[in-house]
């Protein structure tokens, strides 16, 4: 897609198209944003575009004549799907017009300025008069760029995820829901029962709360949580499906490809979410998993080499390198693993 825009001050356009996503729309070749200088196209002396108004009256208009010159010049080279005036008079400007004009190829915006410009241009050339809003701005540069802006995110390629547009608000007539980050618990608020507090009220909350704090009674040895909660506290959907997928049947022959298969990502971007958001690398966490069912199962009364097979070990050597790398005493046996209790 290409926006051209007629300004009489096109440094007011500059910073808004050179940072961000409208900057990341432009690298990839999806969206051109060209600023025209009116002022270059004006016949008259000190480049004047502006003129008093026919009949008196006060502020200044941008005269008819280099708008004309300049569109003119613009329509030599491409065919414009709509000539858009800026104008606080202008239709208002909402999602499902932004969703319109993103299907187009070529739209050319004009910055109005001064009192307004000539009337004859608006009944001559204009096919779109767009207001921002009822309130009057010194001039249409800000409104273009609220319009580009509100355009090329909406053009396919533009947001790493595509699906994020069609999700924002106003796309259905209302407006989006509340979202968090995905830190479980930060500066001492844990999100879940916030949002029970919010929802269902705070006396509720803290009965939750009471719920579901369970002391753990553990000796020196054990680990302060199970590997089957460790590596949890994250908020990303497609890494909790590979996690319960990978804790539900650890002896499976689990990869990275296949755990990807499962996040619908591909395996380096697998590796990347683990890293990112566990803290461990995938294959780390399987092991983990695994030893940690074999612990279980010796727990259970099952010999070292029954655990290995139920965990998904190839072998109790397997688990032994395991039992080593991850630092826990002893050997693995039966007399090793604390018993379970009631």
């Amino acid at each position: 897609m290409t926006i051209e825009i007629i300004s009489v001050v096109p440094d007011l356009l500059t910073s808004p198209f050179a940072h961000s996503i409208m900057k990341r729309a432009a690298d990839k070749g999806l969206l051109r944003v060209n600023v025209i200088n009116l002022r270059d196209h004006t016949n008259y002396a000190r480049a004047q575009v502006d003129d008093y108004q026919f009949g008196g009256g006060a502020g200044m208009v941008m005269m008819i004549e280099p708008l004309v010159n300049a569109v003119e010049a613009l329509q030599k080279e491409k065919k414009y799907d709509e000539i858009i005036y800026l104008s606080p008079d202008g239709v208002l400007f909402d999602q499902k017009m932004a969703n319109s004009l993103s299907l187009k190829n070529n739209l050319l915006m004009i910055c109005g300025h001064y009192k307004g410009i000539d009337q004859r241009f608006r009944d001559h050339f204009v096919t779109k008069e767009i207001s921002i809003g009822d309130y009057v701005l010194s001039g249409g540069e800000l409104a273009a760029a609220v319009l580009t802006d509100a355009i090329g995110r909406l053009l396919p390629g533009v947001l790493n995820d595509e699906s994020s547009a069609l999700s924002d608000s106003f796309q259905d007539g209302l407006l989006a829901p509340p979202v968090y980050s995905s830190a479980g618990v930060t500066t001492g608020i844990d999100l879940m029962l916030h949002r029970i507090g919010e929802s269902c009220g705070e006396a509720l909350a803290a009965q939750v709360a009471q719920t579901m704090v369970v002391a753990l009674r553990r000796g020196p040895q054990e680990p302060e949580l199970s590997p089957f909660l460790a590596y949890r506290n994250h908020m990303h959907a497609a890494l909790h499906r590979v996690q319960d997928a990978v804790s539900e049947q650890p002896r499976d022959d689990w990869d990275v490809p296949r755990m990807a298969a499962v996040a619908l990502t591909s395996p380096r971007h697998l590796t990347r979410l683990f890293v990112e958001h566990a803290g461990v690398p995938p294959l780390e966490y399987l092991r983990r998993i695994r030893l940690a069912s074999a612990q279980l199962a010796l727990g259970s009364g099952a010999t070292v080499t029954r655990a290995a097979e139920r965990a998904g070990f190839s072998s109790d050597t397997q688990l032994r390198r395991a039992w080593r790398q991850f630092g826990l005493p002893g050997s693995p046996s039966r007399q090793d693993v604390p018993a379970r209790r009631a």
